[in-house]
């Protein structure tokens, strides 16, 4: 996975080394207000000739609704069996300044998701919501291979919701094995429901170099001081919770190996395949690996190739 704060000029030829270096999948993330996901991945997909690109997640209220429905067609249509797309809430703050969040999530996600997947089929659709409307719509270049459509999630309700009415779900990074176990659970109660997860991973020959890359990348998290279904339940909450928006110096001593070892994978190639191996005994069904350079973006690259010679892909 290469995250949205990779630069726009940046992205095509870091796509260009995910496919040559063995890699069958890209996902891409859009975070507001940097880069824009659908053209992304159009350009991704446009400069590469078998890569798997996916988008997770757009939010399903930043758009309207037959905007993304054209997006998604448009992206399956051209590039046909390559492009997959992941819808979500997205950023509540980015909402909330919009004026465009919902008071109840999971029915006006519902509603959102059967709507466009209607809209991307061919339907023609009258909907309204609290923001926004569609009246007898109906797109004039629909998809007609079944277009997959995943669902970012989290908690209990979303993930069932995932497994209601999307093909997969996208959890977030950050999930720790404890909490991708209990995940797994609310998934599967009836149908199983593909899942794909994004993984923090720090590989270098230099277990100290790669350790202190993965404390950096996880004490970010931490200062952020954002708070997660995922993060409640990683196991480690009761150690979090009183740090979320400190200091790195008061971060810092609480960060042990076994720790930063539940969110992130780092070490040499033999210790971050072995790392690797307790995140797959999950049951997840796919992870996508977000490539980490001692945090240097002008070494993504380097960072990309490390992985797929550790993982002798």
């Amino acid at each position: 996975m290469l995250s949205s704060q990779v630069p726009p000029e940046e992205t095509v030829g870091l796509a260009q080394l995910v496919e040559e270096t063995g890699f069958k999948r890209l996902w891409l993330t859009e975070d507001y207000y940097r880069k824009a996901g659908f053209a992304s991945c159009g350009a991704v997909l446009g400069a590469t000739s078998e890569l798997s690109v996916g988008l997770g997640v757009a939010s399903i209220y930043m758009r309207h609704p037959t905007v993304l429905a054209m997006e998604i067609a448009t992206l399956h249509r051209m590039f046909r069996g390559r492009f997959e797309v992941g819808l979500g809430l997205g950023s509540p703050r980015a909402l909330k300044s919009s004026k465009r969040m919902p008071e109840s999530k999971i029915d006006s996600v519902r509603g959102r998701v059967e709507l466009i997947a209607k809209l991307v089929a061919g339907e023609q659709v009258s909907w309204g919501d609290f923001v926004d409307t569609v009246g007898d719509a109906r797109l004039q270049y629909p998809d007609d291979s079944n277009a997959k459509m995943w669902l970012g999630a989290e908690g209990p309700q979303m993930l069932a919701l995932a497994g209601e009415c999307a093909d997969g779900v996208v959890l977030s990074a950050f999930s720790t094995p404890l909490y991708l176990e209990w995940a797994m659970g609310v998934l599967h109660v009836s149908d199983p429901c593909p899942s794909t997860l994004y993984l923090h991973t720090s590989v270098h020959e230099e277990t100290k170099f790669a350790a202190e890359t993965a404390a950096s990348i996880l004490m970010a998290r931490i200062q952020a001081g954002y708070v997660s279904s995922s993060m409640r339940r990683s196991g480690y909450w009761d150690v979090v919770r009183p740090l979320l928006g400190a200091s790195s110096d008061v971060i810092k001593p609480y960060l042990t190996e076994e720790m930063v070892s539940a969110f992130v994978v780092f070490g040499t190639p033999d210790e971050c395949r072995q790392k690797l191996q307790v995140f797959e005994n999950t049951g997840v069904d796919e992870i996508a690996l977000v490539p980490n350079m001692g945090n240097d973006p002008a070494r993504l690259g380097e960072a990309v190739s490390e992985l797929s010679d550790a993982l002798e892909v």
